[in-house]
């Protein structure tokens, strides 16, 4: 007998597939009060959806949209989000978890411009001064 070959057969489960995107963003980092939004959405589900949201795989009571909505953040809101999606057949999955970090504030875009500018600049300059 050549256990080397392949084998093919037909599987039969109770236990539905359910495809999902997201969790949408995988990541943010937001300053104190900002508005946090992450999403996700299933793929082809069957009948009606159910949705139920945790925070570091603890249950946020009255989470249970597509959509989670955190308003002001604070510091106690920073953590790992994640949803578990069920529908009639029934499928159940628990989607990836999305990172959430909040600082007291973020560095001003312009600075962090001006500073690749300058680098870039003196990159450019040093190369024309060898050449």
């Amino acid at each position: 007998m050549n256990v080397a070959r392949e084998r093919y057969c037909i599987v039969e489960s109770d236990i539905g597939q359910l495809n999902y995107e997201g969790s949408t963003p995988a990541h943010k980092t937001l300053q104190l009060d900002d508005a946090y939004e992450v999403s996700v959405a299933p793929r082809q589900p069957v009948g009606t959806v159910y949705y139920q949201w945790y925070k570091d795989r603890n249950l946020l009571s009255g989470a249970t949209a597509a959509k989670l909505i955190i308003f002001h953040v604070g510091y106690e809101d920073a953590g790992l989000y994640a949803c578990q999606i069920e529908d009639e057949i029934p499928a159940t999955v628990r989607t990836r978890a999305a990172e959430l970090v909040v600082v007291k504030e973020l560095p001003p875009l312009f600075l962090t411009g001006i500073a690749s500018m300058v680098v870039l600049v003196t990159l450019v300059a040093g190369r024309f001064r060898r050449g």
